[in-house]
């Protein structure tokens, strides 16, 4: 398992005080109010730093550091990870799972089939989702809640799912879908591009027929631009 866990990176100075912009890339970014010391990673080596204060604005977290009192002694970690170790890493409730363990792990179904490996965790307010890249190279979104997550052994590194449960796979219309999962899937794609702090819009959601017209499009688009290269 992963030892050390980033938690923000510094984007820029702030002021000339020795103030350094911080993006944090952690769950909650209130946790750190309660940071003692992290880790710069300038990439050759970490450097343990004592936090003297830290305020937020925006999306943003403002660190002082000691010992570090002018714009001259910070500049130099522009673009620098913020890392903690496990033991100072913020507790885990139940069922809850770093994300630094959760990438990399196998994605299986309920009958042992492999489905993908585990590339990245979206966050979108409302629960997480898993992007799978999957063994032909093509992505699958999992929102992480239990009625798509059965298990995760990370002893083994595997994250099983329903992907042939009876459930869900007689589905062939957005429109049969639950309320409170068709709610979830609205959800995510409202909010899923806030960190980048892009706006979506969600008017409609079309059926298979739309769905297959814009594959078939991306397809011919494809062989069009790439389908004379080997």
């Amino acid at each position: 398992m992963e030892d050390l866990f980033q938690i923000g990176i510094i984007t820029g100075t702030h002021g000339l005080k020795g103030e350094v912009k911080v993006f944090p890339t952690t769950d909650d970014k209130e946790r750190f109010l309660d940071l003692d010391t992290v880790l710069i990673d300038t990439g050759k080596e970490l450097i343990e730093k004592k936090v003297q204060y830290c305020k937020f604005f925006k999306q943003f977290v403002f660190v002082k550091f000691e010992g570090l009192d002018d714009i001259n002694d910070v500049e130099k970690y522009k673009r620098c990870p913020l890392k903690v170790t496990r033991e100072n890493a913020v507790p885990l409730e139940e069922d809850e799972y770093y994300v630094a363990d959760l990438l990399g792990l196998t994605i299986v179904d309920e009958s042992g089939v492999t489905i993908g490996e585990l590339v990245d965790v979206i966050e979108t307010g409302a629960n997480d989702v898993y992007e799978v890249k999957t063994s032909d190279g093509g992505h699958v979104l999992l929102p992480a809640i239990k009625d798509c997550i059965l298990d995760v052994d990370m002893d083994e590194k595997i994250i099983a799912i329903p992907y042939n449960d009876p459930t869900y796979n007689y589905y062939t219309d957005i429109e049969q879908l639950p309320e409170h999962i068709f709610e979830e899937i609205q959800h995510f794609f409202s909010v899923y591009k806030d960190l980048e702090n892009k706006e979506t819009d969600v008017k409609d959601f079309g059926g298979p027929s739309e769905a297959i017209a814009v594959i078939e499009k991306c397809i011919a688009n494809y062989e069009k631009k790439y389908g004379d290269k080997k």
